[in-house]
């Protein structure tokens, strides 16, 4: 009784530390080695690829490290109130090991936890951000395989090298960017249809930013993020419907974000520790 009560336990807490799933980290993750290497043939060898996923897993699953001292918010424009450090605290950690020759660990093992970080900054709930265990909406809603990839990807190459320069705070630069388009993207419009009248929001309506270094919380429309059919709370509940297409469209646009940073963070490992390539 005892013990299995322990592994339900464990089994939540593993849960309750996700932003993507660790399913959507995966296959970010290989998006983005197979794009890189579609760019830059043979950058990454298979082992490479596994490593990045494996470590990049590790910062999900290691929830003493998490739990204790490095949490997966980050807001881009102020220090948020909180007894855990932030992503940027990780990254900036991360980056020291990376250039310190004592520390034995590969160069992508170290990148597999940058990205990680990276990642977790295009989910509005850790850039705005709101404190939540494992039912966000947005982390909730599955996408399809399809939705990792942009066809096109090979006609911006260019783009990868063009925006990565170890000289301006390289790393922290890619963090705070991603989580700045990130808060950008909640601004855009979204078309509720509230109580029968079609009228159109922005997706702060889900995730609602402070006005000081607290966290935010989430919107007049709760969170519900994914639902095409549900009542606001509070204590006079309004219907609400919303083309779930909606919701798609905007996970895509945010896991295409993650994709990208993704690989501008490995294409910036390779720069500083392997210079005489492409």
């Amino acid at each position: 009784m005892g013990m299995g009560f322990l592994v339900l336990v464990l089994g939540w807490m593993v849960q309750a530390s996700w932003a993507f799933s660790l399913t959507d980290h995966e296959t970010i993750t290989r998006q983005a080695a197979a794009e890189l290497n579609g760019c830059y043939p043979g950058v990454l060898t298979t082992a490479d690829v596994e490593l990045l996923v494996s470590e990049n897993l590790d910062e999900d699953t290691n929830l003493f490290r998490k739990w204790t001292e490095f949490s997966h918010y980050y807001h881009p424009q102020k220090k948020l109130n909180m007894f855990r450090k932030d992503s940027m605290d990780r990254i900036e950690s991360l980056e020291a090991d990376l250039s310190d020759p004592m520390v034995e660990d590969s160069p992508y093992a170290i990148a597999g936890h940058m990205i990680h970080h990276l990642q977790d900054s295009a989910v509005p709930a850790h850039a705005v951000p709101v404190d939540h265990i494992w039912d966000d909406g947005f982390e909730s809603l599955e996408l399809a395989q399809e939705d990792f990839v942009d066809p096109a990807y090979r006609t911006r190459c260019r783009q990868i090298r063009d925006g990565v320069d170890p000289h301006l705070r390289g790393f922290e630069g890619l963090l705070k960017r991603s989580a700045l388009e990130t808060l950008l993207s909640l601004r855009s419009p979204v078309v509720l249809t509230i109580g029968g009248r079609k009228t159109t929001q922005t997706w702060t309506a889900f995730w609602q930013e402070s006005s000081n270094s607290d966290f935010g919380q989430y919107g007049v429309m709760g969170n519900s993020f994914g639902l095409s059919d549900f009542l606001t709370p509070g204590a006079v509940p309004v219907q609400v419907k919303s083309d779930p297409v909606q919701y798609r469209l905007f996970k895509k646009k945010q896991i295409r974000l993650a994709v990208e940073s993704t690989k501008k963070v490995l294409y910036l490992v390779r720069l500083l520790k392997w210079q005489n390539w492409y």
